[in-house]
């Protein structure tokens, strides 16, 4: 008989879940951190995973501004 495997990973596909990052808050930081996930409907997982690649994409941003040049502004296609 062959074993059904019942449990399955709820990270996307291509995700490490099995490379935790822990992260320490403050009680009122914790607070607020699940008010946010409850609200958004999201697991407190999902919900720092958001908010860290929210950030990466901010920094990166910062970092790396779009050229001012006139002559290398961004094509936009429709």
């Amino acid at each position: 008989m062959k074993n059904i495997r019942t449990s399955f990973s709820r990270a996307p596909n291509g995700i490490l879940s099995r490379k935790p990052i822990y992260v320490c808050l403050s009680e009122d930081e914790n607070v607020l951190f699940k008010q946010r996930a409850l609200a958004e409907h999201r697991s407190l997982s999902s919900m720092a995973r958001m908010l860290i690649l929210q950030s990466l994409a901010t920094n990166h941003e910062q970092n790396n501004p779009l050229p001012t040049h006139a002559h290398a502004a961004p094509i936009v296609r429709s």
